[in-house]
């Protein structure tokens, strides 16, 4: 294959198709649970507040180191961070005749992160058809269908680090409170600046989703010895966006709501038709023929 589409070669990926044989049902499920193994090792309350009495950088009263002893303080590690689960399902039927083949497969899978308030979930389904119209004609067509969400990826990854819990965790004072005595978030602490409450970090509602199918049909006819026609067309399309939201508790002046989209598909049809021939048993032919045309979309907003 030859022009820009095969400039840096061509790989052939084969997936599981269906097989000659009575209808077979198989199920598939996985599930793991996630922790975080090593957590920072930091001052406990009372130690942290008897420490920065003793140095001068905080006047903590006696009444106040007491009570920090006697009931400890906040563990901001313990307050973002919880215990993940991931669930996985899977389910194939398939079967078929000589002259009918199919695969069909469901799939769902939901994941719980190891930081308050992240979570990723998807399902999708996958189908193939391969059918033999006759001893020169075969047809295959396979389709696939998928949806996913993901909520709250940012806050275990990098970025603002005004905006990262696990950061906060480290900054904020175990001698802090998390709510306030009205039962609000605590905004800022003693000593954080502008970093804020490591739980009201988590807080935030910003959601990444998308979905996505695609489908391709491919015919191959044997029009005499040795000359073949092989044609595929297949069309596919993306939707999705992000949607998120902050409370005024969030960032302290108004609540903040946005939404983005996009939008994209594609389509492309292709015929080649080839002829090979061997002649005497030592000179072998092969000359092939054909065209190529694609066309694809996008937009956002």
């Amino acid at each position: 294959i030859y022009g820009s589409r095969g400039a840096n070669g061509v790989i052939l990926v084969k997936t599981k198709r269906g097989s000659m044989g009575k209808p077979t049902v198989r199920f598939y499920s996985d599930f793991s649970v996630d922790n975080v193994p090593q957590r920072y090792d930091l001052m406990e309350a009372y130690e942290f507040a008897e420490f920065n009495k003793r140095v001068g950088a905080y006047p903590f009263t006696d009444a106040e180191l007491a009570g920090l002893k006697a009931n400890g303080g906040t563990n901001w590690q313990d307050e973002i961070m919880q215990t993940g689960f991931s669930q996985k399902y899977k389910a194939i039927f398939l079967g078929g005749t000589n002259n009918v083949r199919y695969y069909i497969s469901p799939n769902y899978q939901k994941s719980t992160g190891t930081i308050r308030n992240t979570e990723a979930s998807g399902y999708g389904l996958s189908a193939k058809l391969d059918m033999d119209l006759s001893d020169r004609i075969s047809f295959q067509i396979e389709s696939n269908l998928g949806h996913s969400d993901n909520l709250n990826p940012g806050i275990a990854q990098g970025g603002s680090k005004t905006a990262i819990p696990l950061m906060a965790a480290i900054v904020w004072s175990p001698t802090e409170q998390v709510f306030n005595e009205d039962g609000s978030y605590r905004r800022l602490g003693v000593g954080t600046g502008t970093v804020r409450n490591p739980r009201l970090l988590t807080e935030i509602m910003d959601t990444n989703y998308g979905n996505s199918g695609n489908a391709v049909g491919n015919i191959h006819v044997k029009i005499l010895e040795g000359l073949t026609l092989d044609a595929k067309g297949s069309i596919s399309f993306g939707t999705g966006g992000n949607r998120y939201f902050e409370s005024k508790e969030f960032n302290g002046v108004n609540a903040t709501a946005e939404q983005s989209s996009y939008e994209s598909k594609s389509w492309l049809v292709n015929t080649f038709l080839t002829y090979s021939k061997t002649f005497a048993n030592v000179h072998n032919i092969s000359l092939m023929a054909g065209f190529e045309e694609t066309k694809s979309e996008s937009q956002s907003f």
